[in-house]
């Protein structure tokens, strides 16, 4: 994975974990690389359902699908 500076909060996070396109730096990230851990990134409240539950994962080593809702049908 791509590390990129977000270019919103400065902090480092990877291709899966923000809005980047096409290898082009993020304005928004949804998870951060801060020191020696994952935390939320500036962009997580606005991010998809899966993009949050990705961010998630990283954030606590847990499976994305647990924090994937599920939708009644």
């Amino acid at each position: 994975m791509t590390v990129f500076a977000c270019q919103t909060c400065g902090r480092d996070t990877n291709s899966v974990c923000c809005n980047s396109k096409r290898n082009k730096p993020p304005t928004k990230c949804y998870a951060a690389w801060e020191v020696d851990h994952w935390v939320k990134g500036c962009g997580f409240d606005e991010a998809s359902d899966f993009d949050k539950a990705f961010a998630m994962h990283m954030i606590t080593g847990k499976p994305t699908e647990s924090f994937l809702v599920k939708k009644k049908e």
